[in-house]
């Protein structure tokens, strides 16, 4: 396979077969100057074309135009070339659900957070979503959300982003978040979070559960317990 790196292109590539069949080959081409791990998810989803062209030759050459379906194949493809499922479920369960957790995963497979994450729910070992919080002159405004629904929520108090923006620290907590419909209606959200600094924007991991490192409120009788124990010594 022959490949070709061009600075500028409009998107993270493609792939182009040589020839008129499949035993000819095909050329990668790829956008210069990308990060590391979107180029690797990007040859990965590519690699993934070239098996519809072995399949189903009579659609695929000499048609240009992008099947949403076989890109969502090839994005499922890609993953699992990059992620392989046994691999990342033996690997997930030394790990608690965190900021930092994610991180470490992604890295581990030379990914980016955001392709961890999906692939994380796809496989029903995380039960999180991740958004990315931009500041501005009037506050916190969301930049991109993944794994979640698409909406323009805003948080109801935006205290925790600001100390998580000023200390470069790990900030974990519990808030509401808002969201106005159309019509001027509002619904509230209440989700648990891990706020990080990265880079300009603030990366938030949110989840219907407290993360590990919460202090947790122990129940009476555990409290009871505790007094007992301390009584005795």
């Amino acid at each position: 396979m022959e490949t070709k790196v061009v600075r500028g292109l409009s998107s993270d590539g493609y792939i182009e077969p040589v020839g008129c069949a499949f035993d000819d080959g095909f050329r990668m081409v790829l956008k210069g100057g990308s990060a590391q791990t979107r180029s690797r998810f990007t040859i990965a989803h590519e690699l993934c074309h070239t098996f519809f062209y072995e399949i189903v030759p009579e659609l695929k050459f000499g048609s240009r135009e992008a099947n949403p379906e076989e890109e969502r194949l090839c994005n499922l493809g890609a993953s699992e070339l990059l992620i392989p499922t046994r691999s990342l479920k033996t690997r997930a369960k030394k790990y608690q659900v965190s900021v930092t957790s994610l991180e470490e995963l992604a890295r581990m497979y030379v990914v980016s957070p955001e392709a961890m994450l999906l692939r994380l729910r796809s496989l029903r070992l995380w039960d999180c979503e991740l958004s990315f919080w931009r500041p501005t002159q009037h506050g916190f405004l969301l930049d991109r959300m993944i794994g979640g629904r698409r909406a323009k929520w805003v948080w109801s108090d935006d205290a925790a982003l600001r100390r998580a923006w000023e200390s470069n620290q790990t900030v974990s907590g519990r808030t509401y978040v808002e969201l106005r419909d159309s019509g001027g209606g509002l619904q509230l959200r209440s989700v648990c979070f891990q706020l990080v600094k990265r880079s300009n924007l603030i990366l938030a991991l949110w989840s219907g559960k407290p993360f590990e490192d919460e202090p947790r409120r122990l129940p009476l009788f555990e409290t009871k317990n505790i007094f007992r124990a301390e009584a005795k010594r």
